[in-house]
């Protein structure tokens, strides 16, 4: 079933929110639907499943990751350096490093919160999420 909100299956692990967002500096805003939980520490915060900490932890993680290069491809790539054979910038050599620093030290702990970053979620996770976030919240604070 397809409604003016997209569809039923679209919306039925997320919520939907209406936002007015303005079209330019000074222009005129409009309406627009949107997801309320943009990821899945949104929504397990929201629920009370994670705290704060754990979910800026979740996020600050996915965002290195992003920054990293590691982010999943949409299209494959057969080049052994960066997307387009390029290599990488010192700054995301850095930022590489640091990513997987971190992963190491969480050991396996990591990678139930790494599986959330690339949407790979799923409601009998949660204990395993929660644990990974509370490591890397204490691995952040050291």
């Amino acid at each position: 079933m397809n409604t003016e909100r997209g569809t039923v299956e679209r919306w039925q692990h997320s919520k939907a929110e209406i936002r007015s967002i303005e079209m330019g500096a000074g222009k005129a805003t409009t309406e627009v639907i949107a997801d309320r939980w943009p990821t899945v520490f949104d929504r397990l915060r929201d629920q009370g499943q994670i705290d704060d900490r754990q979910h800026d932890s979740a996020i600050w993680l996915a965002t290195l990751r992003v920054a990293a290069g590691l982010e999943p491809r949409q299209t494959s790539s057969y080049s052994p350096l960066g997307h387009g054979g390029e290599d990488i910038s010192d700054d995301q050599a850095e930022r590489r490093a640091l990513f997987n620093k971190v992963v190491r030290a969480l050991g396996s702990d990591a990678q139930p919160v790494l599986d959330a970053i690339e949407g790979q979620y799923a409601p009998k996770d949660l204990s395993a999420v929660q644990q990974g976030l509370t490591a890397l919240t204490i691995f952040l604070k050291a």
